[in-house]
């Protein structure tokens, strides 16, 4: 990008003359303020000055937002993907009953679900409807919450004969 088109255009009423709205300050020509004047520098050397000044480091700010949003793709793939293998395969895998399995995973895949959402979708997309974001994040942290709460469940519970042994009350050893 070119460093004068970054820049407003002003043109100065009396002096015909176009240049960036930053240097239209630095001094008048014949005298009138906003012109360009020799008496107070160099006019041309100072507005090239301005002008590669008053334009942002190229892409250093795109840059590390394109950082963060693969960061954040990772993340989130990495957590739907385990999501989808602990659904699929952890009863084969580990000594779990299957439905420990279907919660972990669907908690596992909501998660990574809502962590892009958050992280990627909300920026690359920032003028999506509010509703329909709101909406999508709202049941996207519900199915995380009560995946892992089931999950968690199951395991103090005991399902399938795992957990924490029931012990009754007044029960002597």
């Amino acid at each position: 990008m070119r460093a004068r088109s970054a820049a407003r255009q002003v043109t100065h009423p009396s002096a015909g003359l176009t240049r960036p709205a930053d240097a239209i300050e630095l001094g008048g020509l014949n005298g009138r303020p906003g012109a360009g004047n020799a008496t107070e520098g160099s006019a041309s050397t100072d507005l090239g000055e301005q002008a590669i000044q008053s334009v942002p480091a190229f892409g250093l700010k795109r840059v590390g937002a394109a950082v963060r949003a693969a960061v954040a793709t990772t993340w989130a793939a990495t957590l739907l993907l385990t999501g989808l293998w602990v659904a699929m395969n952890g009863p084969e895998r580990w000594p779990v009953p299957r439905e420990l399995c279907l919660m972990g995973g669907s908690a596992l895949l909501a998660g990574g679900q809502f962590l892009f959402l958050v992280l990627v979708a909300d920026r690359v997309f920032p003028r999506a409807s509010s509703r329909l974001v709101w909406g999508a994040e709202v049941l996207l942290f519900a199915a995380f919450v009560v995946g892992l709460g089931a999950a968690l469940y199951m395991l103090a519970v005991g399902v399938g004969g795992l957990g924490l042994p029931a012990i009754a009350v007044g029960e002597a050893y």
